[in-house]
């Protein structure tokens, strides 16, 4: 067997033991490996390696973390535009871009992932999943952009990625399944901006329609405490607090509070929602769990949410 394939190999079996145990060791042995041997190429070591700071980015600001992917990208430029090395650093850099937070930041993500999504389409052949990523990946970050009528762009481009995905991979597909939760998510973006109840109605169930099987599937395929079933149910139970569907909702939400993993995807985001679902009926568990919300959240959006159902919810 080539030196190139073996290693290849040996790097996704070690993945996989990374994936399952978080335990870095044997994924920094291979690729100090990969950096001495003379019958590896350049790519070989910097797939390693960018697999490697993948991980560790995980504990890292996201400052500090955009300047080890600008650091990789000067190493893979003489790469040819098709490896795989270069595919994933484009993209990670353009990920911890997004969420550095510095002025600006949102726009320079959009404009990195533009340039990956056209990369790719030169690149690729059409039914290639990575393209279908990079394609997802742009309509995100144009949604979360910020500008007047960048929801309703990025909104067009997911609903022709979740069609193209259950065309051409099939609807039981976790592939697939990612694509309409994303869009579920979308939906309950434009849902929550808009002033007319009957249209935010309409949006939420649509949301709650895109999530309803899938969460069942991930249930299923992955397990309850998995963290794609996890989002799955929060994304949901956010289309039902839309919809007014409170029981069903607070059904979802209330195992998932305080749950470690739940609280890695958006801190004090279930409690945000079960204080919408509670306002009316339990006023006081509303004001709990909004004070709590505020206190954990990472976005602007929740906190000044959360900040505002406290304070109308406060007897003076």
């Amino acid at each position: 067997m080539p030196a190139e394939t073996e290693f290849v190999a040996e790097l996704t079996a070690v993945l996989a033991y990374t994936a399952d145990t978080r335990d870095v060791g044997p994924l920094r042995e291979l690729t100090e490996e990969a950096a001495r041997r003379e019958d590896l190429s350049k790519s070989s070591w910097l797939l390693a390696k960018c697999e490697l700071e993948r991980e560790l980015c995980r504990e890292r600001d996201a400052a500090d973390a955009v300047m080890v992917w600008e650091g990789l990208a000067r190493h893979a430029a003489g790469l040819p535009d098709e490896d795989p090395a270069r595919l994933v650093i484009n993209t990670m850099r353009a990920k911890y871009v997004k969420r550095r937070g510095h002025p600006g930041d949102p726009e320079r993500a959009a404009e990195l992932y533009r340039r990956e999504w056209e990369r790719r389409r030169r690149l690729l052949p059409e039914e290639d999943p990575r393209l279908s990523t990079a394609r997802a990946n742009y309509a995100v970050a144009v949604r979360d952009r910020g500008r007047p009528g960048d929801i309703k762009e990025a909104l067009g481009i997911l609903e022709e990625e979740t069609k193209r995905r259950v065309d051409r991979f099939g609807a039981h597909l976790p592939f697939t399944w990612i694509a309409h939760v994303v869009l579920a998510q979308t939906l309950i973006l434009l849902a929550e901006e808009t002033d007319d109840p009957e249209e935010r109605r309409r949006l939420a169930a649509e949301a709650a329609d895109n999530t309803h099987d899938k969460l069942t599937q991930r249930r299923r395929r992955f397990g309850w405490s998995h963290a794609a079933t996890l989002r799955a149910q929060v994304v949901r139970a956010h289309a039902l607090v839309l919809t007014g569907d409170l029981t069903a909702a607070i059904e979802i939400l209330d195992p998932l509070v305080g749950q470690e993993k739940a609280m890695q995807i958006e801190p004090g985001r279930c409690d945000l929602l079960l204080a919408r679902a509670h306002r009316e009926g339990h006023p006081v568990k509303a004001l709990h769990h909004a004070g709590t919300s505020a206190r954990l959240a990472v976005s602007v959006w929740q906190r000044t949410q959360a900040e505002k159902l406290v304070a109308e919810l406060t007897v003076t």
